[in-house]
C-alpha cells in the first residue's frame, strides 16, 4: 500500500516530479529509469511495469512526438512571424496602388497585418487551453493507473531562444472527494433529460476518427465488380477487404459512476498541464485542493462542461460550495 503522503508535506495539486526530453524525433527520449528510482525515493509504491509501458507508448512514439514538435510554442511563434510576413506582403501587394503617402500606407499595412497575426496567436492560445486529442487523452491510460496511487500526469513544454523542451509533470493528487462530488451530480440529475442532453452535446465533440479494415464476406467477394458497392475504399494491398472511417466517443453514455470515472480520467492530464502552466484560473481555496489558488479537477470538469451553470440554474444542490 502507499504511505499516507500527506503526512510528508504533499497535498492536492503539489507537483512532485518534472521528466524532461529534447522536442526532435532523435532526441533520447524521457529517463524512464530516474523517474522510476525517483517515485520510490519519494515513497509511492508502484510496479515500473503498470506506467513504464504505458509511458513509452504513449509519447515516445516517433508520430507522437513530431505531433508535440509542430504543435509547440516554438513552431506557433515562427508560424505566426510567417503568417505576418505573408500577412503584410499580401496587403501591401493588394492596395499597393492607391495613392496615398507612402509612409501612412506602410504604417496602415503593417497595422493591419498585425491585427490578423494577433487574432491567430489568440486563437491558437485557446486552442492550447482545450483538452488535446493527441496528447492529453493518450494520457488516459496512464492516469487510470497512476490515479490508484494519487498521482496524475499531464504534458507541458518549454521554450528558451530556440529550443524546446517537453516535460512530463507529475502532481500529487486524491481525486476520491472529486469523485464524490461529481458523482453527487451526475446522480442528482441522472433523470434530468435537459440535463443529459447538455451533457451529451458536450461529450460529443470528445471524439475520435478511426479507419479500420473489414474483409469482405465470401458472398461479397463473388459478386462481379458492377454489383459491388461503389462507395467503398479498397486496400491497396488486398482486394478483399473495405477499409471504412468511423466516429468514436471518447466518453461514451453509461452510469453516473461509470460516467464519473471516465471524465476524472479523460480530463486529468489537461487538468495537470494547465495547472503546472498556471492557466488555470484563480478561485476560492476548494476543499479538495485548499493549498492551491486554481479549482479542483471536479471544479474544472464542471466548469468546462457548464454542468455546474446548469445545475445552479434548475435549483439543484451546487457541489461546487465551500461547505461540500
Amino acid at each position: 500500500m502507499d504511505l499516507d503522503l500527506t503526512e510528508k508535506g504533499l497535498h492536492n495539486g503539489q507537483l512532485v516530479l518534472v521528466l524532461s526530453s529534447g522536442n526532435c524525433e532523435w532526441s533520447r527520449g524521457f529517463n524512464m529509469d530516474w523517474l522510476v528510482r525517483r517515485l520510490k525515493g519519494l515513497g509511492f509504491q508502484l510496479c515500473p511495469d503498470t506506467y513504464r509501458g504505458l509511458i513509452e507508448k504513449s509519447l515516445m512514439d516517433s508520430r507522437v512526438r513530431r505531433y508535440i514538435c509542430f504543435n509547440s510554442r516554438a513552431f506557433r511563434l515562427a508560424f505566426a512571424v510567417m503568417f505576418y510576413v505573408a500577412a503584410w506582403g499580401n496587403i501591401y501587394s493588394t492596395f499597393r496602388q492607391l495613392s496615398v503617402n507612402l509612409i501612412t500606407f506602410c504604417l496602415c499595412v503593417s497595422l493591419s497585418a498585425a491585427s490578423f497575426t494577433v487574432i491567430i496567436i489568440l486563437l491558437l492560445d485557446r486552442q492550447a487551453r482545450k483538452i488535446n486529442v493527441n496528447t492529453d487523452v493518450r494520457l488516459a491510460a496512464v492516469n487510470e493507473t497512476l490515479m490508484k496511487h494519487n498521482l496524475l500526469a499531464g504534458i507541458t513544454e518549454t521554450t528558451h531562444w530556440f529550443s524546446n523542451m517537453v516535460h512530463l509533470s507529475l502532481i500529487y493528487f486524491k481525486p476520491q472527494q472529486c469523485s464524490e462530488g461529481l458523482l453527487a451530480l451526475l446522480e442528482q440529475r441522472k433523470n434530468d433529460d435537459f440535463f443529459q442532453a447538455e451533457l451529451r452535446k458536450q461529450l460529443d465533440d470528445l471524439c475520435i476518427v478511426v479507419e479500420r479494415t473489414v474483409p469482405l464476406q465470401e458472398e461479397e467477394q463473388s459478386k462481379l465488380p458492377e454489383e459491388r458497392p461503389l462507395i467503398s475504399s479498397r486496400s491497396s494491398d488486398s482486394n478483399s477487404a473495405v477499409t471504412w472511417s468511423g466516429i468514436i466517443s471518447l466518453i461514451s453514455p453509461g452510469t453516473p459512476v461509470e460516467m464519473t470515472h471516465r471524465l476524472l480520467v479523460m480530463y486529468s492530464a489537461v487538468y495537470v498541464r494547465l495547472l503546472v502552466t498556471g492557466q488555470l484560473p484563480s478561485s476560492s481555496p476548494s476543499p479538495h485542493a485548499s493549498h492551491i489558488t486554481a479549482p479542483c479537477l471536479c471544479r474544472f470538469i464542471q466548469t468546462v462542461l457548464n454542468l455546474r451553470a446548469h445545475s445552479e440554474e434548475a435549483g439543484a444542490p451546487n457541489t461546487n460550495r465551500e461547505e461540500t
